[in-house]
């Protein structure tokens, strides 16, 4: 469902309902200005049957999110998966299998907050809950 629709910038897994509020206030310190993702780059992982949409290149404005939002986590004693951020928006799960390709019409997304969701899983797939949006810097 587009409400579903995500970019997924730090995957924490399953945490202690304790947990959370220290993460949103951790979120609330990040500064950041509002940027523009473009997003045209199509692809398929095979293994969990998922088609998906990212930018051909990580924009700097994303990368130095992630990194601030990396960093505050890591102080607050989070593990967060190591390997280089990937920034996919996931379109369908369970689709058919689908070659990469480029959109001649990108997708144009202006990125003006970014937010905690918990996800749940679902009959359908997970069900996605905003806890707290944290916008960009006017």
């Amino acid at each position: 469902p587009v409400q579903n629709y995500h970019l997924t910038i730090a995957f924490l897994g399953a945490m202690s309902v304790a947990t959370v509020p220290d993460v949103a206030a951790a979120a609330r310190g990040i500064r950041f200005a509002p940027f523009e993702l473009v997003l045209q780059q199509g692809g398929y992982w095979q293994r969990s049957c998922t088609a998906w949409l990212a930018p051909v290149s990580c924009p700097q404005a994303l990368a130095a999110l992630v990194d601030d939002l990396s960093n505050k986590l890591t102080d607050l004693g989070l593990a967060l998966d190591s390997q280089q951020f990937r920034p996919p928006v996931t379109l369908a799960r369970n689709a058919g299998a689908a070659a990469g390709v480029q959109l001649a019409t990108p997708v144009r997304w202006r990125v003006q907050s970014f937010v905690l969701l918990e996800s749940t899983p679902g009959a359908a797939g997970p069900v996605y809950t905003v806890l707290e949006e944290f916008p960009a810097a006017q």
